[in-house]
């Protein structure tokens, strides 16, 4: 699923005539606006029927640039995006570039836990870490537990959606009985349920694997225009970085490799199945240096986790994305 897109909108390209008219009309208004890092100014037009936000007047480019961030993007089709962008710029949509786009994929049924435990990611940032491990950051926001490999905003992140979507239901249920104090007695409304408004239940399993690109990922991935992510989108892989980890092969017995190495090798596995492969090789390798490499590769069989638990494999992620996105597309997954 495409769960975020922004736009890369050239200074000299001019708005559309209706857009024209609601811009000149909230260009001074003070409230509408305001500061940005990266932009003389940001507003958003919900209120005036765009569900975007308007970045203008890059501050870091030489050339003139504008950006439009389009807001509820998962819930939108690609079309629906494109119109939107062609109803706010004078210019054909599918030839405005791509500043960043998030890919995503929901798994029903598989904690965030599994993939702590049975995933790593392969980093390619330096030729020094090819192939090698960019660790796991946990991190707590509310009740959500997260999982961040790379750096923003050319990462990805695994997370509790439905815990997500808990607190954001929280804070929906709180405006509706604000709002709803102020309508008349007589007026009978009701508050949209948790269900119907998700598709899920409160405490359903679903955690959501996003790959964040951007910058010279977007060109690596094909996908540099409006253009080319409608045609290849639901094509990609956009995990592929993600490696899992199924233990098929039988345990290690003490008689095969002797009191100390099992015994060594069973403690790995023990903080396996506490940290996670990702942390722990991280570990590993500020203790060995140099020779972890050796030591990896000879206790490769005690770094897996025994335990069997319901999870997913690298092409049912891929599955899970190309599904969701393809029906974005309005076409057949």
């Amino acid at each position: 699923m495409i769960d975020k897109l922004d736009l890369r909108i050239p200074g000299q390209v001019p708005f559309t005539p209706q857009f024209a008219e609601v811009y000149t009309s909230e260009s001074r208004n003070e409230k509408r606006w305001r500061k940005s890092n990266h932009y003389v100014r940001v507003a958003s037009f919900e209120d005036c029927g765009y569900e975007m936000l308007l970045h203008m007047g890059c501050t870091v480019t030489k050339e003139p640039l504008h950006k439009l961030e389009i807001l509820r993007t998962g819930d939108k089709t690609v079309p629906a995006m494109r119109a939107l962008a062609g109803s706010v710029f004078a210019c054909d949509p599918d030839e405005l570039g791509i500043m960043r786009v998030d890919l995503t994929a929901d798994i029903e049924g598989v904690p965030v836990d599994f993939f702590k435990r049975h995933t790593k990611v392969r980093c390619k940032q330096t030729r020094r870490e090819l192939g090698t491990v960019e660790p796991y950051q946990a991190v707590a926001k509310g009740v959500a537990e997260t999982l961040y490999s790379g750096v923003k905003p050319n990462q990805i992140r695994i997370y509790d959606k439905t815990a997500e979507r808990r607190m954001q239901y929280q804070k929906y249920l709180t405006r509706f009985a604000r709002e709803s104090a102020q309508l008349p007695e007589s007026a009978e409304i009701q508050a949209t349920t948790f269900e119907e408004m998700y598709g899920t239940g409160m405490w359903d399993v679903v955690t959501r694997v996003e790959r964040q690109v951007a910058a010279r990922d977007v060109e690596k991935l094909g996908i540099s225009t409006l253009r080319a992510l409608r045609l290849k989108a639901d094509t990609l892989n956009p995990f592929e970085k993600m490696v899992f980890f199924e233990n098929r092969e039988p345990d290690p017995t003490i008689d095969d490799w002797g009191f100390v190495d099992w015994h060594c090798g069973m403690d790995l596995r023990r903080r396996v199945e506490m940290f996670g492969i990702a942390d722990v090789e991280r570990w590993m390798r500020a203790h060995l240096k140099q020779h972890f490499n050796r030591a990896r590769k000879k206790y490769d069989s005690f770094l897996r986790i025994t335990s069997n638990v319901v999870g997913i494999n690298s092409q049912q992620l891929r599955d899970a994305y190309a599904t969701s996105t393809a029906r974005q597309l309005l076409r057949a997954a």
